[in-house]
């Protein structure tokens, strides 16, 4: 998974989650349905990463991990705006980030921010989008988190075509622009 090879992940990481199930509800269980939600999720199977994902932030809510409670709203918005639910995937980045925000989780709050560049991208909001990457890029850079090839794969598709949409020149103002912003005015820029 980590590793771009999400069809090839899918047989171990089912493994994974009946070895985990025998045992019962526990952090491994959680975070076993977690990977294998985002597998499905990059092989098109979307009911079952939603359901999965369902189950995993439950259960990482009934153990009391609430950052990775967290993260599944963020994947959960991922999987939203792979199916063209744009408005639903930018109400879970908000979740998202305001869990992240009380957290203090300054890649969780990169994660989400991220996401809604890619909600505006999508929606053709590439100034936007630009200006909220640029903040998301600035707290990756203190935080010294990097995307994951799964997250990359979520992601890339929208911000290039913002990039490509504003062209480069244009792109690297509002990149740089948005490093300046802070979290809040950031997010009032973003479409609601």
């Amino acid at each position: 998974l980590a590793e771009g090879q999400f069809g090839a992940a899918l047989v171990p990481l089912r493994h994974s989650v009946e070895i985990c199930n025998a045992v019962g509800a526990s952090w491994l269980l959680a975070t076993s349905k977690l990977n294998l939600a985002l597998a499905s999720m990059h092989t098109g199977r979307f009911e079952d990463a939603s359901r999965l994902l369902e189950e995993a932030s439950d259960l990482y809510l009934e153990l009391g991990d609430e950052r990775f409670a967290a993260r599944t709203h963020v994947y959960r918005a991922h999987l939203r705006l792979l199916e063209g639910r744009g408005s639903d995937a930018d109400e879970l980045f908000r979740e998202g980030l305001r869990s992240f925000l009380v957290l203090e989780d300054r890649h969780g709050v990169a994660e989400a921010l991220e996401g809604l560049a890619a909600v505006n991208a999508a929606g053709a909001a590439m100034e936007t989008a630009a200006l909220l990457w640029g903040t998301a890029t600035r707290l990756r850079e203190d935080s010294t988190s990097k995307r994951l090839p799964f997250e990359r794969a979520l992601i890339d598709r929208w911000v290039d075509e913002a990039r490509a949409s504003l062209g480069e020149s244009r792109w690297d103002a509002l990149l740089s622009e948005g490093g300046n912003l802070d979290v809040e005015d950031a997010l009032a820029l973003s479409t609601s």
